[in-house]
């Protein structure tokens, strides 16, 4: 139930336009806050929410370096993970009580 519920806030997360924007800008690269605001042109504090909202639900890493905090992807979120995601989906889905009686 664990993983369904880790599967569940996932998705949650990555239904959202705004966290989609900033997972594609940051796929294979590494930005501060300031440079994701002119990328994105959204506001500091609307990005602020939403990376960390990213980095509780461990879609994101953040290194500190001087007085900048750098965001990137975190490693599990590559191209295994996704397959790996829809898999987990697949296999909840048809193991709940909903599907079975289909």
């Amino acid at each position: 139930m664990a993983d369904t519920t880790a599967l569940i806030n996932t998705l949650k997360l990555l239904s959202d336009q705004t966290r989609l924007r900033i997972l594609s800008v940051l796929d294979g690269n590494e930005l501060t806050v300031k440079e994701l605001t002119e990328i994105l042109s959204i506001g500091q504090s609307t990005l602020s929410t939403q990376l960390g909202q990213m980095k509780d639900g461990q879609l994101l890493t953040a290194r500190k370096e001087g007085q900048f905090v750098y965001y990137r992807m975190s490693r599990q979120n590559n191209e295994t993970f996704q397959a790996s995601m829809i898999q987990q989906l697949f296999a909840e889905i048809k193991a709940s009580e909903w599907f079975q009686r289909d």
